[in-house]
Formats: C-alpha cells, sequence, structure tokens
C-alpha cells in the first residue's frame, strides 16, 4: 500500500497518451523524433528514442502540433530525469504561458481522469 502512496503522490498531474513530432535540442545536438511521445503530463513527457542522451542533460523541447497551420509549437525546458532502452523521460522545468495554455489543454481533451 505504501507504494501506491508513493506512485500517487509522484503522479499528481495527469498524464494522457499522446503521440507529435518532437524536436529536442541539448547544449550539443538537435534531434527531430517523428511520433516519437509516448506521454505528457503538465511536468514532462516521456519521449521514444534510441538517441543516446544521458540522464541529466538540459534540453528545450518543443512539442509540434500539426493540426493547424502554423503549426502550433510547445516550447519548453527541461531536462532527462530518466533513461529506459526505449526513450527518455523528460522533466519539464520552464515554459511561456501559451505553452503552458496549449499543453493544458491537449492534457484536459486526451483525459480519461473525471475532472
Amino acid at each position: 500500500m505504501t507504494d501506491e502512496k508513493n506512485s500517487d503522490e509522484r503522479r499528481q498531474s495527469p498524464r494522457v497518451e499522446f503521440t507529435t513530432e518532437i524536436v529536442l535540442n541539448t547544449p550539443s545536438q538537435s534531434y527531430r523524433l517523428e511520433g516519437s511521445s509516448g506521454d505528457i503530463s503538465r511536468k514532462g513527457i516521456y519521449i521514444y528514442t534510441k538517441e543516446d542522451i544521458p540522464v541529466e542533460t538540459v534540453c528545450e523541447v518543443k512539442v509540434v502540433l500539426s493540426g493547424s497551420q502554423p503549426p502550433v509549437v510547445i516550447d519548453v525546458k527541461g531536462r532527462v530525469a530518466r533513461k529506459t532502452g526505449d526513450g527518455i523521460g523528460v522533466e519539464f522545468s520552464e515554459m511561456d504561458l501559451d505553452s503552458f495554455s496549449h499543453l493544458k489543454k491537449i492534457i484536459e481533451y486526451n483525459s480519461t481522469e473525471a475532472s
């Protein structure tokens, strides 16, 4: 039961499945990752990638929403918080108000949790 409580505390921000194009910029390289996002929340994003990006790497993530012309881009700063065999988890540290507003709408629209 303790594990469930800790898990709930870590996941206070709902995560939703969301697949789109991601542009990931690190101090040393830029990656364009088509259809690579797995899930997203107000606090972070999981990105499917085989690229070797170390944990603690500071990065900028651009979530490209291609449903409009021109595409809307959610632009956030963060760091690689975890790495698995098929991707990385990026924890957000900073975003502008427009990006936060778009992110909030994505989560609300795609969430299966009751509001």
